[in-house]
């Protein structure tokens, strides 16, 4: 007697043990120990869910495949009974074929289109786009050796599987962000719901482009073909190198369909996404999909959105679009759990994969997030404030001037106010480099704390001004969350 264990797996097929783990996924129909039917000679009945399965790469994550049986019997003994499925190529031996172990009381295993693809074509070579015949049987064994395994009839299966294309996927040339330079190459993301689908927003100036599939490497590469957008695969310096052409500089939304050959080139004459918000307990909408916190755009560039407020310890993303929807448009870093000062972004659509950006405790304050949808930037940093003007300790010294102490979103100046003018700077280096709080009227008294925001140079450049008989210590304290300020004398 020979009963079939993991070990025959392990050793038939080179998987990884993330795939092994997927695939040894099956359903469990019940809960307790499975209870001894008083026909002690029942056998399994076995079944598919389909017989004939052509698999495509872009319906990867659909089901392909399911196989079910009934419970079998231990034949009166008090032993458990575990399955097991058998594969093999159609008139091979079942015992040098492919088996898999369910355990005990599983009559159900689910196989996705991916899934079952790599399998088959791991353990049996089988060539893509080609009809090739596999039969699969079960396997029951009463964990008694008195008791041989008892077999079911085979199934007979016709399968086409394919060969995957690409996982990655970038553009390349100098109408692209990085010009001809293959380690740079911009990437594209692939569809959550079709692997064989890339897509990405680009800025491309006019000139040429194609696309690698490896970073460093202009082979293999997938080239102009025949029709205007369709793609030619090429591996070899002695094929074709046709190229596509951009003649307008722009932001463009590319989309690569790897399985019809086929590229869409989507002029984007205004910025893809008119809203954008924060989503995540790092933020102060929390994880509210239906109104989270809108970012601003900007009135000078349509592409730019501005987000300001306090992020905690946690974690956000970037919903772009429509509320509401989980799996609608976001924006997410490049990798899960990414840190705040990393500034790597991607635009993709769908729940998966769901990376944010993380929020450590020491990150903690409050913050400015500035997204370009033209370039796809997004700048993420902290906000200070600074006194600037001759009524200040540092005058007008828009270098170094002097910075508020902050506490989350409140800054606190406290110290002398002389004689002269002041007003209040987001920034520092340059006079047109970022936001201003002005007063509300110029020459304002510092007993009145009305105030505006201006951005650059654009003004009123209104200050408060501080006269000889008000010279003194003062206390100015700003709140950014509640855009309150208070200026007190000590």
């Amino acid at each position: 007697m020979k009963i079939f264990t993991n070990n025959k797996l392990i050793s038939t097929v080179n998987w990884t043990l993330t795939y092994l783990g997927i695939m040894m996924v099956a359903l469990f129909s019940c809960q307790e120990e499975e209870v001894i039917s008083p026909s002690i000679n029942r056998t399994a009945e076995f079944s598919a869910s389909t017989t004939s399965l052509q698999l495509k790469q872009k319906n990867s994550s659909q089901n392909a495949l399911t196989f079910s049986w009934t419970a079998g019997s231990n034949r009166g003994t008090n032993a458990r009974i575990n399955y097991a499925l058998q594969l093999v190529r159609e008139g091979g031996d079942f015992q040098n074929g492919l088996t898999l172990n369910f355990g005990s009381q599983v009559y159900q295993s689910e196989f996705k289109v991916g899934e079952f693809n790599t399998m088959v074509k791991n353990e049996f070579g089988l060539e893509a786009g080609k009809t090739h015949g596999l039969e699969a049987r079960l396997v029951t064994i009463v964990k008694d050796d008195s008791i041989d395994p008892v077999y079911s009839e085979a199934i007979q299966l016709e399968v086409i599987p394919f060969d995957p294309v690409t996982s990655t996927l970038y553009i390349i040339g100098d109408a692209s962000p990085n010009g001809w330079d293959a380690n740079q190459a911009t990437p594209l993301i692939p569809d959550a719901q079709d692997p064989t689908k890339f897509r990405g927003q680009v800025a491309l100036t006019p000139g040429n482009f194609k696309f690698i599939t490896d970073l460093g490497e202009f082979l293999p590469s997938y080239n102009k073909g025949e029709g205007e957008f369709s793609l030619f695969y090429r591996d070899s310096d002695e094929e074709p190198d046709e190229q596509f052409n951009v003649s307008e500089a722009g932001m463009y939304l590319v989309t690569v369909n790897l399985s019809e050959l086929i590229l869409t080139l989507e002029k984007q004459e205004g910025p893809a996404f008119e809203n954008l918000y924060i989503v995540g307990d790092a933020s102060e909408s929390g994880w509210n999909i239906d109104s989270p916190t809108a970012f601003k755009q900007s009135e000078d560039d349509p592409f730019v959105f501005t987000y300001e407020g306090m992020l905690t310890e946690g974690q956000f993303k970037i919903l772009a679009g429509a509320t509401g929807d989980w799996c609608g448009e976001w924006y997410r870093p490049t990798t899960d759990g990414q840190d705040i000062s990393n500034n790597e972004i991607i635009q993709l659509s769908g729940c998966d994969p769901d990376y944010k950006w993380k929020v450590d405790a020491e990150q903690v304050g409050y913050y400015k997030i500035t997204l370009d949808q033209r370039n796809l930037t997004i700048d993420i940093s902290t906000v200070n404030l600074y006194i600037i003007g001759d009524a200040g300790p540092n005058g007008w010294d828009i270098q170094g001037p002097m910075p508020m102490e902050k506490d989350g979103a409140v800054f606190t100046y406290s110290g002398p106010l002389t004689a002269g003018e002041f007003k209040i700077a987001k920034f520092k280096g340059d006079w047109c480099d970022g936001e201003w709080i002005n007063a509300a009227t110029s020459g304002q008294p510092i007993g009145n704390t009305d105030f505006i925001f201006t951005q650059a140079c654009e003004g009123p450049d209104n200050k408060w001004k501080v006269s000889e008989s008000e010279a003194g210590d003062y206390t100015i304290q700003i709140d950014l969350s509640l855009e309150t300020i208070s200026i007190t004398g000590n």
